[in-house]
């Protein structure tokens, strides 16, 4: 059922500054949706690719000791099995998308 993103996404706003992302879709699928809000994702392995899209806000993600700002508007892949860290600073709003065939259920 279509929706509108940008509505949604302000429903959601108060939930976001709680530092846990919210997910779009649930556990349901193979494609994993979450919207970020300040906080920090400690260093971790990405079993597949990940995609960060920068809504709002900046953030600086490192990615095997490799370091990368965002600023709203842009958007960075994570490989897999890439080590990353996710420092995301107050105002940010970002998408962080997984699709990951293992969570395919029949």
């Amino acid at each position: 059922q279509p929706f509108s993103f940008k509505d949604w996404l302000e429903q959601q706003r108060s939930l976001l500054g709680g530092g846990s992302p919210v997910s779009m879709f649930g556990d349901q699928f193979e494609t994993e949706v979450l919207v970020f809000g300040p906080g920090l994702t400690e260093t971790s392995v990405q079993q597949t690719d990940a995609w960060i899209w920068q809504m709002e806000g900046s953030s600086r993600v490192t990615i095997n000791q490799q370091e990368f700002t965002l600023s709203a508007g842009d958007s960075l892949l994570i490989t897999e099995q890439s080590q990353y860290q996710w420092e995301r600073n107050q105002g940010t709003v970002a998408l962080f998308v997984v699709q990951n065939p293992e969570r395919k259920k029949p």
